[in-house]
């Protein structure tokens, strides 16, 4: 199994553990089952409910019939883009294996990546799926054609891993939470209100520019808190990040199997 490292904004390096080729054919299988299954269920019953008819009947509901059929077999066939397109990458067969399409940067597939990788994986399963297992295995970042095109990759989706195993923040005593909403904020707001706080240690700008843009970060936060603090903006900031610390001391799920420091 291949390794894929991304180096972040924010100067982490993400590392993406991409599925293998057993695990991909294992999913393919299941989410053909699936297909194979739904469909002939759906089949039967639109034939059973036909039967129920008389002859003349039958042949007055033919369109009907006939238009239901083909609704099947088009969901059947669109089934991986569809899938793909509502759960954030994931089929049936890719949620039992445990993994995931995202884009070659680490980012979440947009639509048209889940459309070109489909129409891409229709020709190869016209040649039974060779040249995609080919593909695979031939690729460093063990892409099919279709992933090549559409500049996507197959992940195994993360563990769950903690802040303090990360060492994105600093193992510290139990804290009484001051503002609980905090655990509610998402990681970009955490990462500029540490950002703000950088740049207030580091001094460069003059006191008033400091105070602007601290004043600034604590409003937009506030905001988002639905909280008012009595205490100057620098102090609110760094409770807010240290109470999300220990908010989120506790497992969460991030973007890739392991993480380090850049």
């Amino acid at each position: 199994m291949s390794t894929i490292e991304i180096d972040t904004t924010q100067n982490v390096s993400i590392r993406f553990q991409t599925a293998n080729a057993l695990e991909r054919i294992l999913a393919r299988i299941i989410d053909g089952f699936v297909v194979a299954t739904v469909m002939y269920v759906a089949f039967l019953l639109v034939a059973v409910g036909v039967g129920f008819f008389t002859t003349d009947a039958s042949e007055s509901l033919f369109p009907a019939t006939l238009t239901l059929y083909v609704v099947v077999f088009v969901l059947g066939f669109f089934y991986p883009f569809i899938m793909e397109s509502i759960f954030h990458g994931q089929t049936l067969g890719k949620m039992a294996m445990n993994i995931r399409v995202v884009r070659e940067d680490g980012t979440e597939a947009s639509l048209g990546n889940y459309a070109v990788r489909f129409l891409v994986g229709v020709f190869e399963v016209t040649l039974l799926g060779i040249v995609s297992v080919v593909a695979v295995l031939a690729s460093k970042s063990a892409q099919r054609l279709g992933d090549m095109a559409a500049g996507t990759l197959v992940v195994r989706k993360p563990r769950k891993v903690t802040l303090a195993q990360v060492g994105l923040v600093m193992d510290q005593p139990e804290r009484i939470i001051k503002y609980h909403a905090a655990g509610n904020l998402s990681v970009e707001d955490i990462a500029i209100v540490r950002e703000v706080i950088n740049e207030a240690a580091a001094r460069q700008r003059t006191p008033e520019a400091i105070g602007v843009i601290l004043d600034a970060a604590r409003d937009r936060i506030e905001r988002v808190l639905r909280e008012r603090s009595a205490t100057d903006s620098l102090t609110f900031l760094r409770d807010v990040v240290d109470d999300y610390n220990a908010i989120h001391s506790s497992p969460i799920d991030i973007t890739s199997g392991t993480l380090r420091r850049g």
